[in-house]
């Protein structure tokens, strides 16, 4: 798997080629990244308030420190009801621990299989751009992070690998929290046809919103380094949501174009 070298943007547009598309689906022009703002549900505020910090600390991590603190405080008669106090403290404890590492290892997303669509197998050209949501392993310059609901585009270049380009941007959340500076500008995907194990159809949640999904099942590469101390090869899951059916067909298609000249 390889990954780009670039410098980080933080303008929030990526620009598109100036020539003609062949995809109806498919702007060709200055394109925006799509929107990035999901319904509120216990899921997401699990992701994002495990991401945005406040003095360094992840909000969820502050929230924990509260707990523990309310229960401590509890115990010892601090604050009325004593043991009330502390079980209930415990028990909000347990279940944010609990149901935060359940939906971590799932990145946040529930997938629902469905019926594909039948398209014919037409490939898409390396000027064309369609916008996703992304969740899954990303890279950028021999860094990786997981990341959930990203938006960025899907595209193919002329040597048919296919590449998720994706952007955070810094902003506040909950007049609190900021992402980390390590974390803002472009990551990436990259995958190769031979290296696509299983195709999915269907449709993923992330808390109430709900979008047609396509889901690639491949095989990586990470390169040996500090985090991975000898090279890894392992399959990861990336979701590839849209917000219609029409730009998933087109993505569908192009997935398959290189299985029919197999």
């Amino acid at each position: 798997m390889k990954f780009i070298q670039t410098t980080p943007s933080l303008n929030g547009k990526y620009e598109a080629s100036p020539q003609p598309s062949e995809a109806s689906a498919i702007a060709a022009q200055r394109m925006a990244f799509p929107e990035d703002t999901p319904h509120l549900s216990v899921r997401t505020l699990l992701y994002y308030g495990s991401r945005y910090r406040l003095g360094g600390i992840s909000l969820l991590r502050w929230l924990l420190c509260l707990l523990i603190a309310g229960g401590a405080m509890g115990s010892v008669g601090w604050l009325p009801g004593r043991w009330w106090v502390t079980g209930l403290m415990l028990l909000l404890l347990v279940s944010v621990v609990t149901l935060y590492h359940y939906w971590r290892r799932r990145d946040f997303v529930r997938f629902e299989p469905g019926t594909a669509p039948t398209v014919s197998h037409q490939r898409l050209l390396p000027h064309e751009k369609a916008p996703v949501m992304i969740t899954g392993f990303f890279g950028v310059e021999r860094k990786f992070q997981r990341f959930t609901w990203l938006p960025g585009f899907y595209r193919t270049f002329a040597t048919r690998e296919h590449a998720l380009l994706c952007q955070v941007v810094q902003r506040p959340w909950a007049k609190l929290g900021r992402w980390p500076g390590d974390d803002i500008g472009l990551w990436y995907i990259f995958f190769s046809p031979q290296n696509i194990l299983q195709l999915q159809w269907g449709q993923l949640f992330f808390g109430a919103a709900a979008r047609p999904v396509i889901v690639v099942t491949h095989r990586i590469t990470i390169p040996t380094q500090k985090r991975f101390r000898t090279e890894q090869v392992r399959e990861e899951k990336v979701y590839i949501a849209f917000e219609n059916a029409a730009i998933g067909e087109i993505i569908w298609a192009d997935l398959h174009y290189d299985l029919l000249q197999a």
